[in-house]
């Protein structure tokens, strides 16, 4: 997995790549065989406000399918923002996984019946 980091007013410090490396880590195993980036961006919505929603975390998972998975947050914390990115985008890789595997079970029956009415 290919990871791509960017921060709008705000700076990717290494500890904050490296947890987000860490949060993130399972996705390589549920995309196992297949070449798969994934681009968080960190923001810092305004710099003069001190309390609330402030920072934003996207995240965009390119699959090589027609549509890349995404998520986005606001939270608190920076942190946070990418803990919550990080669930919304587990569940939508899962059903990613699962709508496709679905496909090829639905294309593997088709198939048995087609040869066996040949």
């Amino acid at each position: 997995m290919r990871y791509t980091f960017q921060g709008k007013f705000l700076e990717i410090t290494p500890s904050l790549q490296r947890y987000i490396k860490d949060k993130f880590q399972a996705l390589s195993r549920i995309f196992k065989k297949e070449d798969v980036s994934l681009e968080v961006e960190v923001e810092r919505e305004t710099r003069h406000y001190k309390k609330g929603l402030v920072f934003l975390a996207k995240a965009i998972l390119d699959v090589k399918a027609k549509n890349p998975l995404f998520a986005e947050a606001e939270s608190y914390d920076a942190r946070s923002a990418v803990d919550i990115v990080r669930d919304v985008l587990f569940t939508e890789a899962r059903k990613f996984k699962e709508k496709r595997a679905v496909r090829r079970r639905e294309g593997e029956r088709r198939l048995k019946r087609l040869m066996k009415g040949l």
